[in-house]
């Protein structure tokens, strides 16, 4: 994936890769141009934020179409981990947030809403996985793009809303105040945004509660956190009409 990815972009060139296997299994190095950056300070501030997501926005517009060919769609890369809220509406928790448990046969058919209306269809480059540890900000101002094992094609504005969650995670900054200036946010389709994160909530609510993989003993903590920022940010989103048969 990284040596696909065009020198146009705001992204650190690839030169060289090595790969070996020893007794403790498989590994790979990747070797790229050191990048004058650094990752942009935490917690988030409006100021840093707005920063991070301008410069995700005109990524985005300069991946369209998307530079990297045979990439998988972004419904591929979520069909399983959307249908959470239908696993979940099966036994319902007994700790599942209120506003959740009596919307459970609406969240469950999120999947069938975002298929219908062809709301993950795209041709954007699509990162699908940024936060403040995979941005790098240079002294020009820029916005560098690190790590992409998830990356898909998809919507423009996909980027943008993951890394505004981050902003409310790591900042407790209003996501939605956030992408409003963002024009790629902007023009599109509210209720596609709306069930994008409602499939991003379920994909972690289901998560969570799982045991901590091996090596990993916060991640569920991390889900958890960004389960409550998705949802909290639904339910401000359907207060004000921004979805479809809620």
């Amino acid at each position: 994936m990284a040596a696909g990815l065009p020198s146009t972009l705001s992204v650190p060139a690839l030169r060289a890769s090595v790969e070996w296997s020893d007794a403790a299994g498989q590994w790979v190095a990747l070797v790229f141009d050191v990048v004058d950056g650094a990752p942009p300070p935490l917690p988030w501030t409006t100021s840093t934020a707005a920063r991070a997501l301008a410069g995700v926005g005109t990524f985005s517009q300069l991946a369209t179409p998307c530079p990297v060919p045979d990439l998988p769609p972004l419904t591929d890369r979520l069909a399983e981990e959307f249908t959470a809220w239908r696993l979940l509406a099966v036994q319902p928790p007994e700790d599942l947030y209120p506003w959740a448990a009596a919307r459970l046969d609406w969240l469950a058919a999120t999947p069938d809403r975002l298929a219908a209306r062809g709301s993950l269809a795209g041709d954007t480059l699509v990162h699908l996985d940024l936060r403040a540890d995979n941005l790098l900000f240079t002294p020009d101002g820029g916005v560098v793009l690190l790590d992409w094992p998830w990356a898909c094609r998809g919507p423009a504005w996909v980027d943008a809303v993951v890394q505004a969650l981050d902003a409310a995670v790591h900042g407790g900054l209003d996501p939605g105040r956030l992408v409003d200036g963002v024009p790629v946010v902007a023009a599109a389709d509210a209720a596609d945004v709306t069930d994008f994160l409602l499939g991003m909530a379920g994909m972690w609510e289901f998560s969570m509660r799982r045991p901590a993989p091996p090596g990993l003993p916060t991640l569920r903590a991390f889900q958890r956190r960004f389960h409550d920022a998705a949802l909290d940010w639904v339910v401000r989103r359907v207060a004000v009409g921004r979805c479809v048969g809620c």
